[in-house]
């Protein structure tokens, strides 16, 4: 029952408070990057590409994604950007030749402070690296019920688990994609407790095409403070640049939710991330597609 509840909750926000608050913080949001909505660059997605094995997953996952990003800002026949639609914050890879020069500006953007939290992280004793979520099933929920709220609000999940209502941990149809251009992964990071690597940070990644979106960013209360998330973020920036993993080639765009979404301390930490905001380029937006057909949302 508290799955459903929370659940119908959840489609209620996002169908009916999430575009009133869209609306009402973009042009406020906007202004602390200097800029106004006709003044956004435009990303183009490509959703299935020629490296894509074209299977039953693939378009299934592209159908999915091509309807979760019709929420996201596109620019209109006008030119003008939609008022009540989210404005996309991406991480676009392509300006770094590798790891070190984006290393080397998010330095220059937070005055060194990313880098100095992320050093002090490692040097307290934290790793990064891709985990099997079933492994991991308690570590996960004591991390979803340590903070009941978090920068997007309530945690109708977290108050599940606090309160004894929690489900297991969820699958995937996409954690074993064979796919290169369409999967899921779940990134993580870890800390010694008394012998045992235990979670304390998730960042679960869905690649569909040319884009990877985050669609789950959660540390555990307790760890926030220590730099961990943000040497989580770090390490798969690094990840995607080295370019070594097959499963990365070809990612231009990392999603990381929308400019209006949670507080400004979010927003700020996204900034010195180098995280961006964006229009979606028209139409549907462009190379939204499966093999060729181009649809308008």
């Amino acid at each position: 029952m508290a799955i459903s509840v929370s659940g119908m909750a959840m489609r209620a926000y996002l169908g009916g408070v999430e575009p009133v608050l869209f609306r009402l913080r973009k042009e406020q949001r906007l202004r602390i990057w200097g800029l106004r909505p006709a003044d956004l660059p435009e990303a183009a997605l490509r959703l299935q590409t020629e490296g894509c094995s074209g299977g039953h997953l693939c378009h299934r996952m592209v159908s999915a994604h091509r309807d979760y990003l019709a929420k996201y800002t596109r620019r209109g026949p006008d030119g003008v950007a939609r008022l009540w639609q989210g404005t996309p914050c991406l991480l676009d890879l392509t300006p770094f030749a590798d790891a070190e020069a984006y290393e080397k500006e998010i330095r220059k953007h937070s005055f060194g402070y990313i880098l100095r939290e992320t050093r002090k992280a490692a040097k307290a004793g934290y790793r990064c690296r891709i985990f099997d979520r079933f492994a991991q099933g308690d570590d996960m929920r004591d991390i979803e019920a340590s903070k009941l709220f978090r920068s997007g609000g309530p945690v109708p999940q977290a108050f599940a688990q606090r309160f004894g209502r929690g489900s297991g941990v969820k699958g995937d149809p996409w954690l074993d994609a064979p796919c290169p251009e369409h999967w899921a992964l779940d990134w993580g990071v870890f800390i010694d407790d008394g012998g045992r690597d235990r979670l304390v940070g998730t960042i679960v990644l869905r690649r569909v095409g040319n884009i990877i979106r985050i669609v789950s960013f959660l540390g555990h209360a307790d760890h926030l403070s220590s730099g961990a998330m943000k040497l989580l973020f770090v390490e798969i920036a690094r990840w995607l640049l080295r370019r070594e993993d097959p499963r990365v080639r070809g990612v231009r765009f990392v999603l990381y939710g929308a400019l209006e979404q949670g507080g400004l301390g979010l927003l700020h930490w996204k900034r010195r991330l180098l995280v961006r905001p964006f229009v979606f380029a028209d139409p549907a937006p462009a190379g939204l597609s499966l093999a060729g057909e181009t649809r308008r949302a």
